[in-house]
């Protein structure tokens, strides 16, 4: 655990490139869920309106 702890530190200290940010394995995907989570799922407007005239 702290190995992976220094690791997680290493990565996200180091210097990305311009107008990037470091990521590690799977982050990007827990930031979405997590976002997901406390604001919904984000659906297009016209696919969302097409969905309900197919539920009827």
């Amino acid at each position: 655990e702290e190995i992976m702890a220094t690791i997680l530190d290493d990565l996200t200290t180091a210097t990305p490139l311009e107008g990037e940010r470091v990521t590690y394995p799977g982050q990007r995907s827990a930031e979405t869920r997590r976002q997901n989570l406390a604001e919904g799922i984000p659906v297009d407007a016209e696919l969302w309106q097409g969905a309900l005239a197919l539920a009827g």
